[in-house]
């Protein structure tokens, strides 16, 4: 188990036409005045209102993003569960505080440099979400490029991230935030089919990382594969790794290749440190304690700096794949700075202000996460329709944003879904509710956004052809 201990010096497709070329672009302001001015229904309209029959406890929005102007609502103002479609809320804050470019930065510091032995190495956290260990690999080779031959100790110093999410369970999508995370906190179990009737091969990634396992998954003639890989209850979750265990039982066909199963890990720094450590040993750079927790003293000198992959790389991540972990990353940078330090709950207050910015009042939007995976969580349709239509108001980062939405039946959350027209949008999807937000083109090129909340949700089914009758209807309108 890594403890606290505070150590006193010693001496983070193109554009894909968001417009056919020369379709003016608009600011929240001139979406917000058109709300406010009355337009005589069009076709669309009347279109909309005759044919659409929204679900009970569920919001519509339908903007027109050419001219501004809201063309259909239906409980607009209604505050609704949002589950992933509040990423857009996320996503936009990060673009308009940080940037396109902005890159999370892992600093790594020492003190006592005497040829080749380092006395201490401090890695300070940066809450990176895309370090794996393929870069946390690299920076390894990076020190003994640098002529470092042995670290006498290595801290790993989260203390710029207070109140950051706690793992809320064994699922990858349940895994907490932390300052240095590492494969998006979770690990890897491949399940390999054998001989039928024998043990399937059960291999860990990363393998540096050691758990123990119990149990089979055995390898059957059948079609059908049904296996479970559970964490063993009682275990301590800040119990070194030696002590993670894990049920393995079930089946797994003989027919089908080998098989993935995420799981998050209980302690992101220990998994990190003991990981490093072992990546530091493979490239010839001997550790001779193990990893702890501390504080850099202020008297340290700089090895170097790990950035991240811009930040509009990993809001692609983050909206493609829904990824809650990601999403609570990006929330702790909004909080703060590098020399105040970060903290989770102002970065909540962040996205409320962000979209107050936007014109919603406080009582449009109750956050609880940056994810929507709370049950807790939620917003109007209308708020999130200022969201997007703020996101394409942006020249700054207008291609940011629609590269990050998934395409239907091409990528993403959307690959299995197909739509009429091209549709980028992002899905949301928790117990009893189902929601999608993004954009479609219609076939004269009118570019419209649409953000449908629908909560009490019994049938998924009805729910997606719903979803898809209000996307079909878009893509047809001829005005």
């Amino acid at each position: 188990m890594l403890q606290q201990r505070r150590i006193y010096p010693l001496s983070l497709f193109l554009a894909f036409f968001l417009g056919l070329l020369g379709h003016p672009s608009h600011s929240i302001a001139q979406v917000q005045s058109a709300e406010r001015k009355s337009f005589p229904e069009n076709a669309l309209q009347r279109i909309l209102r005759n044919n659409l029959s929204p679900p009970k406890n569920s919001g519509v929005v339908v903007l027109d993003l050419e001219h501004g102007a809201t063309l259909y609502e239906h409980n607009a103002g209604q505050l609704l569960k949002p589950a992933s479609v509040l990423k857009l809320v996320t996503t936009g804050a990060a673009l308009d505080l940080l940037g396109p470019d902005y890159r999370f930065q892992t600093e790594l510091r020492a003190t006592g440099m005497t040829g080749h032995h380092l006395t201490t190495l401090y890695v300070i956290g940066g809450a990176d979400p895309s370090m794996t260990q393929e870069q946390l690999w690299l920076i390894a080779r990076k020190l003994k490029l640098r002529g470092i031959r042995s670290i006498g100790q290595i801290f790993l110093d989260p203390s710029r991230f207070v109140n950051t999410k706690k793992r809320q369970g064994q699922r990858a999508y349940e895994a907490g935030a932390s300052a240095l995370p590492l494969n998006f906190n979770t690990i890897t179990f491949e399940i390999c089919p054998t001989t039928v009737g024998s043990p399937a091969r059960v291999t860990l990634e990363p393998f540096e990382y050691p758990v123990a396992t119990k149990g089979v998954i055995r390898t059957v003639s059948g079609k059908k594969s049904s296996y479970h890989i559970d964490e063993v209850k009682g275990v301590p979750h800040v119990a070194p790794p030696s002590q993670l265990k894990y049920n393995l039982k079930g089946n797994i066909s003989a027919r089908s290749g080998c098989l993935p199963v995420y799981r998050s890990v209980p302690d992101s720094l220990s998994y990190f440190g003991v990981v490093f450590r072992e990546f530091l040993e493979g490239v010839g750079i001997t550790v001779e304690r193990p990893v702890d927790v501390g504080i850099t003293p202020l008297r340290t000198t700089k090895l170097f700096t790990h950035r991240s992959k811009p930040l509009s790389r990993i809001l692609r991540d983050l909206n493609h794949y829904s990824s809650n972990f990601i999403a609570e990353q990006v929330l702790l940078l909004l909080g703060g700075d590098s020399l105040s330090g970060y903290d989770r709950q102002v970065a909540l207050e962040q996205l409320g202000k962000y979209l107050h910015r936007l014109g919603a009042s406080a009582d449009e939007y109750d956050l609880h996460d940056a994810s929507g995976l709370s049950h807790s969580n939620r917003i109007t349709a209308r708020a999130l329709a200022r969201a997007i239509a703020k996101m394409y108001g942006e020249e700054e980062y207008r291609v940011e944003f629609e590269r990050s939405l998934a395409v239907d039946s091409r990528s993403g959350t959307l690959q299995k879904r197909r739509m009429e027209g091209v549709v980028r949008a992002k899905t949301g999807t928790i117990n009893g509710v189902s929601s999608l937000a993004g954009v479609v083109r219609n076939k004269y090129g009118r570019l419209y956004a649409f953000v449908l909340l629908q909560n009490s949700v019994r049938s998924r089914a009805n729910a997606h052809r719903f979803e898809e009758k209000l996307v079909r209807l878009l893509y047809r309108s001829q005005t």
